[in-house]
């Protein structure tokens, strides 16, 4: 069996590490090491962390300064001795099946095997839900295949977690430092040195909805890293794959739309930041405004920009709120 390596970065998740771990532990692939990289929690979360490395010699704890999480993945590659890696948030959750289904996938002859995930709530678990059926399938990609796929958003992700990386892959990859939204930019380079990608339609990945997460919650200077890094990835794309430059642009706008949702709406504070965020917006609507291989949400809040900003942040908060 091949040793896979699952790097698990915690900050102040005492409220949940404790979940996360048992999950992890139920695997019924059981050929893994579980590296929980405390990356300066102020909480419990290293001292729970911290028992299940003293109960499980399976489990290993490495506690660093803070450095953000890309600084804690890199961090666990140091210690990682599995061939392939697995990355999993330290407050998500994932099905027993998770790491089987993702061997059964890369053993298909990929260097990355990708999962679906489900949402869950924040006071919900994977032993208290029912996540979604799917087929199962599994299905081989080129890189530029790969891509495409991630990048529509329509099944698949282009985060870290969910996903089976051969470790050859990180020789000269690494998340970048101190950024958020940092998974653009490094899964598509990771995507690119990759001949084969294996996807499974199977949803094991949890991924929690927290109200104070990176993805959500309301704008800070600090998240204009994902303007940055998403602007870097489609110049990546546009010198290494240009035949998915359309999809590059898509997901990037799918980011720019959800910065500027989480402004507040008598913007003040950051509206140097807003109008950078919305003539972007502009610009890269007309890179895929007729790629119907796209999702249905993207190409529509596309085109609900024409109809002006105060129109556009209408019909986002509405759908913000629906949910």
């Amino acid at each position: 069996m091949t040793l896979i390596s699952i790097i698990v970065p915690i900050y102040n998740v005492e409220a949940y590490i404790e979940k996360i771990i048992i999950s992890i532990l139920k695997q019924t692939y059981t050929e893994f090491e579980l590296l929980l990289i405390d990356d300066g929690s102020t909480d419990q979360s290293g001292e729970i962390a911290k028992a299940f490395a003293d109960q499980d010699q399976r489990v290993h704890y490495y506690r660093k300064d803070n450095g953000g999480l890309s600084d804690a993945r890199n961090f666990g590659m140091q210690y990682a001795t599995g061939e392939w890696i697995n990355f999993i948030d330290g407050d998500d959750e994932v099905t027993a099946d998770y790491l089987a289904h993702l061997v059964a996938a890369k053993e298909k002859g990929a260097e990355i095997a990708i999962a679906r995930f489900f949402t869950i709530q924040d006071d919900e678990h994977v032993d208290t839900v029912t996540p979604p059926a799917y087929s199962g399938d599994i299905f081989l990609q080129d890189a530029d295949q790969a891509l495409e796929t991630v990048l529509s958003q329509k099944k698949f992700e282009v985060s870290a977690w969910a996903k089976l990386y051969n470790r050859d892959l990180f020789t000269d990859i690494q998340y970048p430092f101190g950024k958020l939204y940092e998974d653009f930019y490094t899964t598509v380079q990771l995507i690119d040195h990759a001949n084969q990608v294996a996807f499974i339609d199977a949803a094991d990945y949890a991924y929690r909805l927290r109200q104070s997460s990176i993805s959500a919650g309301t704008f800070t200077a600090k998240k204009m890293d994902g303007v940055e890094l998403s602007g870097a990835m489609i110049d990546y794309v546009k010198a290494h794959r240009p035949k998915v430059l359309s999809f590059a642009y898509a997901r990037t706008f799918s980011t720019l739309a959800s910065l500027l949702l989480q402004m507040p709406a008598d913007n003040t504070t950051y509206e140097q930041q807003e109008k950078k965020i919305w003539s972007l917006m502009k610009s890269y609507r007309y890179h895929f405004l007729f790629n119907f291989q796209l999702r249905f949400k993207t190409l529509f809040a596309a085109w609900t920009t024409f109809l002006g900003k105060n129109i556009f942040k209408k019909f986002g908060q509405r759908n913000v709120n629906r949910k």
